[in-house]
Order: structure tokens, then sequence, then C-alpha cells
């Protein structure tokens, strides 16, 4: 059986190569990993719960984004994007 090295980068590293990336990719503990595109179930259940949790927390201090933003998870040493 052969091992397969796989570099570990840092977080700093990751954000750094996100700037100029065409590809989205999302970070868990120093590997990388590209995203696929969604299909058309996916931005319907995307939209569906978007729009439940938007009518659930009008008038409080929280937000809900529909997609393309980045989560910090630092208990995980990760960053996920939420679409």
């Amino acid at each position: 059986m052969s091992l397969v090295f796989k570099p570990i980068l840092t977080a700093d590293d990751y954000l750094a190569s996100e700037q100029n990336s065409n590809v989205r990719h999302e970070f868990v503990d120093g590997q990388v990993y590209a995203m696929a595109g969604a299909g058309e179930p996916h931005n319907l259940i995307a939209g569906n719960v978007f729009a439940k949790l938007r009518s659930l927390v009008r008038g409080g201090p929280c937000r809900v984004f529909i997609s393309d933003i980045k989560l910090n998870v630092a208990e995980w040493n990760a960053f996920y994007y939420r679409t």
C-alpha cells in the first residue's frame, strides 16, 4: 500500500488563495476541498429554508443569508460556504 502525501495549509494560506480563485473551496483542518455546483433541487430547498428562517428571525438581532457566505468554525479549524 502506498501513502499519498497531501500538503496541509494554514487557514491564512487558504484565505489568501481563495482571494484569487475562480473556484470556491472549503477548508477543514488543513485540507482544501473544491465545491461542486448546486442543482435545481438544492436551490429550491435552500430557498425554502431561507424564507422560513428569515420570517422567524425578523425583528431580532440575527440575520439569514441565502448563499456565498463563508463561515469560520474555529473549534473545527474549518471554513465552510453557506450555499
